[in-house]
């Protein structure tokens, strides 16, 4: 990243804040399932236990300092979105940001990383989700990071003169001596003293025991030039499985990554797989435990809670996870909701806001103004161009030998198709992290079409105009979904021409 690129990153970012900030406080009332976030941020702010206590905290925390900065539940400011959602801009602000430094490393080109944070910039999906008070952007923008910040230590490892490994008596003494260490400071201060249930002693043993291999390990060589992002790396990942626990399908990925890079023949990355694996797990666990400072402070986090200590908390995580394999699954069903399947195709977007302001005759009128409505609706140009992009990455990651490609491959199917086993009803929006990888394997596409077009001048005019076509399309198709995506009053007639589907359509239609 050049100062050049700084630069028009941060413009593109400043774009985004623009037009997600335009109006993001209508509707002023909590709609879909901001009837829960911004509640339980409120009831944080007023020390009170938590309503919704079915996802990790940091993102509820996150729109408590929002209302904390402009107000919201309860405030001075009144009780509007205005508050509830400002810190929700920001993140998709900051999305656009990583997104550009993530494609022109990808790309090694300023045009196509701008072409990749201008589709973000113009995509339904992230208007929508920038402009609700729900984790989703969140979690999608730590994904991302996770995801960018591995590859940034995989090109500091590749810039390592010498090997990190040690002789393998070196780990296998430090994790003997981790083993024991761990498991006697979690028995004898958790259990012992603190009297923690057998979960809580479990789960302190494997955080002590990963902390003191981490410590041991990294100090027996100088500290590489990747040990900064290797840091950054495990504390997004403790940020986003705080957030939300489909940030952990990221975590997995590149754990299995790291490790395939080393059992592979020839490797292309040195990777010190014990420090690697000791240092992301223990930081993710601490920041898992810090992101529940609040429920530890309380008398009473959650009102069925009775302990705010770590037996407490291990109850609540089961009690998180029998409410999304069992308690979910016996609700009616979800008019929005939608099967796996149908995400990448668009079938089902989901109508996050619907109001007909017609009354009496003009209610059968169509001409009639006003109808209302908040569809998180992707762009369909750059997603259905996903269709075909996303394949494409898996020919250039077995073509060029592109290990990055091949993680952004297997990463679009590892937030994806774990959902099948999932037994509660789904929504498109539980496929909203995959968005950033289809606009990155659009921007892909569209720079190996380019570099097949330098045979000639023709060529290269032909791919010119291509490429601008399609951005001039995206732009269009943003601009014409504006009023559905925003909330603004159209008429009714207007309101059925947006909606391409029956499928799509919510409402009277």
């Amino acid at each position: 990243m050049t100062r050049k690129d700084t630069w028009i990153a941060a413009a593109l970012s400043v774009v985004s804040l623009f037009l997600c900030g335009l109006r993001y406080w209508y509707p002023p009332e909590a709609y879909f399932d901001e009837v829960y976030y911004p509640r339980s941020a409120a009831e944080y702010l007023q020390w009170q236990p938590q309503y919704e206590w079915t996802h990790p905290p940091l993102t509820k925390l996150l729109i408590a300092a929002s209302m904390w900065i402009w107000g919201g539940m309860g405030s001075m400011y009144g009780n509007t979105g205005f508050g509830w959602r400002f810190l929700n801009v920001v993140v998709g602000a900051l999305t656009v940001f990583l997104l550009y430094a993530f494609a022109k490393r990808l790309t090694g080109s300023t045009g196509f990383a701008a072409i990749a944070a201008a589709l973000l910039v113009f995509d339904g999906f992230h208007f929508t989700q920038s402009r609700i008070a729900t984790p989703e952007i969140t979690v999608a923008f730590f994904s991302l990071f996770i995801l960018y910040a591995f590859y940034r230590y995989l090109l500091r490892l590749d810039e390592e003169q010498r090997p990190d490994t040690p002789n393998w008596r070196v780990p296998a003494a430090a994790g003997a001596v981790s083993v024991i260490a761990g498991c006697a400071l979690a028995i004898g201060w958790v259990g012992a003293l603190a009297h923690q249930s057998h979960g809580a002693v479990a789960l302190m043993a494997v955080f002590f025991t990963l902390t003191i291999y981490a410590a041991i390990r990294l100090s027996l060589q100088p500290r590489p030039r990747a040990l900064g992002w290797l840091l950054t790396l495990a504390v997004v990942c403790g940020l986003g499985a705080a957030s939300k626990w489909n940030a952990i399908f990221d975590l997995i990925v590149v754990l299995l990554f790291a490790a395939g890079i080393v059992l592979l023949p020839r490797p292309k990355w040195r990777l010190p797989l014990d420090a690697f694996a000791s240092v992301v797990l223990s930081v993710t666990i601490a920041m898992y435990l810090v992101s529940y400072i609040p429920f530890f402070s309380m008398a009473t986090p959650v009102d069925f809670q009775n302990g705010n200590d770590l037996t407490g908390l291990m109850d609540l995580q089961n009690q998180m996870f029998t409410y999304h394999d069992v308690t979910v699954t016996h609700n009616a069903p979800h008019p929005y909701s939608s099967k796996w399947w149908e995400w990448p195709i668009m079938y089902q977007p989901v109508a996050y806001w619907y109001h007909d302001f017609r009354t009496g005759a003009n209610v059968r009128n169509p001409n009639a103004c006003c109808i209302g409505e908040i569809l998180s609706l992707p762009n369909p140009l750059t997603w259905w161009a996903g269709l075909l992009s996303i394949p494409l990455l898996a020919y250039l990651a077995w073509a060029q030998k592109n290990r990055i490609y091949l993680l952004l491959f297997v990463t679009y199917f590892a937030q994806w198709l774990p959902w099948i086993a999932s037994p509660r009803m789904l929504f498109e929006y539980h496929f909203y992290p995959n968005d950033a990888i289809i606009l990155l394997a659009d921007t892909v596409a569209l720079k190996w079409l380019w570099d097949r077009a330098q045979k000639s001048p023709e060529e290269q005019k032909l791919a010119r105009y291509g490429i601008a076509l399609f951005l001039a399309l995206t732009v269009a198709l943003f601009a014409y979904f504006y009023p559905i995506l925003a909330g603004d009053s159209i008429t009714y007639a207007d309101w059925a021409a947006r909606m391409w589907f029956p499928h799509w359509i919510r409402g009277p239609g």
